[in-house]
């Protein structure tokens, strides 16, 4: 059906709930992500809010720590201001005092003005024209439009400015820059873009509307990386983990087969493994939540030598929870998170219309480490 709309020059949205495999992704003008949806949509607050951005080894702060800093940190700086503070400096100001806090995910929350509307600010008021202010009302005068610019006089950029800037950024990395440090770079340039990046909403929207040939991003890495293609070390780089890793070389060969047509993880059995003990340990000790538990399970497997991303460890988690697997009922036992994983990785398989023979299926039990 998008196929079919798409001959007839028809632009369509969709709403995939789960894993979308690459066809329907591809046949899709716009996909909207299932945690954007919930949390902006619907409106759920508390739901889990999409992965945060991450660059290893520092931890980015989870969207409460993230939020119980902000509205320290907004509230002293009004506090002490004797006008409307902008909310460039504002982004600034958060960006430099929070540790692990990037430009492009801000914590979870998508945006910055996505963290500030989150926030109970109370008495405080934040108006978002003309690059945005927030005030006491009882301590400081409206804002006039001529005193919402930016603290330091800057406007946003142009766009051939921004886009020469990323440019510069990708070109004088070897290798692959993280789009939280890129994002963190462009506000230095302009804390504007901070508020609600030119008016796209999301950091990830805004450079997709500009033209920065030859730099490209991969939004599969966590966080989306910028890299130019024309560099062997940023090909080298999206290149899943190097067959060396694996002691069963035919394993490699079947489990990169299903990674390329189902985005499943390529973590070694051995990583598995360790991340499915991880993940068994740890809803044993604290109630699930999809976004905590991702980043507690990532910390665990990262203190055992055996390190897994955050955007890997939640596509195991989803997996489990899209095979029914209630957490909060359990049973939560390695082996039972393990068989309930080998059976989503086999669904996925199948809807890519990879043939399981008895090779096959023996495969994903020993990579995902089930009898």
């Amino acid at each position: 059906m998008l196929r079919k709309l798409r001959r007839w020059d028809r632009r369509t949205t969709v709403l995939a709930i789960g894993f979308p495999s690459a066809a329907y992704r591809a046949s899709a003008d716009l996909l909207i992500d299932q945690d954007d949806f919930v949390r902006q949509a619907l409106n759920f607050d508390d739901a889990p809010p999409p992965v945060p951005a991450e660059t290893i080894p520092p931890a980015g702060p989870s969207a409460t720590e993230c939020g119980a800093q902000a509205l320290q940190l907004i509230q002293q700086a009004v506090k002490e201001a004797t006008a409307p503070v902008s909310l460039a400096r504002i982004a600034s100001l958060l960006l430099n005092r929070i540790e692990g806090l990037d430009a492009s995910s801000w914590a979870g929350f998508g945006s910055f003005r996505a963290l500030i509307e989150a926030l109970k600010l109370g008495s405080l008021v934040v108006s978002w024209d003309s690059g945005g202010t927030i005030h006491d009302p009882q301590r400081h005068a409206l804002p006039s439009p001529q005193n919402m610019a930016s603290g330091n006089g800057k406007t946003i950029n142009p766009a051939n400015t921004v886009a020469a800037a990323i440019r510069a950024e990708v070109a004088k990395a070897g290798q692959p820059v993280p789009c939280g440090r890129l994002a963190t770079v462009l506000i230095g340039l302009d804390p504007t873009l901070a508020a609600d990046w030119a008016g796209k909403g999301t950091f990830r929207r805004f450079v997709e509307s500009l033209d920065i040939k030859p730099v490209e991003f991969n939004w599969n890495e966590s966080g989306g990386i910028a890299y130019d293609p024309a560099k062997p070390v940023a090909k080298l780089t999206q290149q899943p983990p190097p067959a060396a890793e694996w002691s069963d070389k035919n394993l490699y060969k079947i489990a990169k087969q299903i990674h390329e047509l189902t985005d499943v993880p390529l973590l070694t059995p051995e990583k598995y493994r360790n991340l499915i003990a991880s993940i068994a340990k740890d809803v044993a000790e604290v109630p699930f939540h999809l976004m905590e538990t991702g980043k507690r399970v990532r910390d665990r497997c990262r203190e055992t030598g055996l390190p897994v991303s955050r955007a890997d460890v939640n596509h195991v988690l989803r997996g489990l929870s899209m095979r029914g697997h209630v957490f909060d009922e359990g049973p939560n036992d390695a082996a039972t998170l393990a068989q309930k994983l080998a059976n989503n990785v086999r669904s996925l398989c199948l809807r890519e219309q990879f043939v399981l023979d008895e090779q096959a299926d023996k495969a994903i039990r020993d990579w995902i480490g089930c009898k």
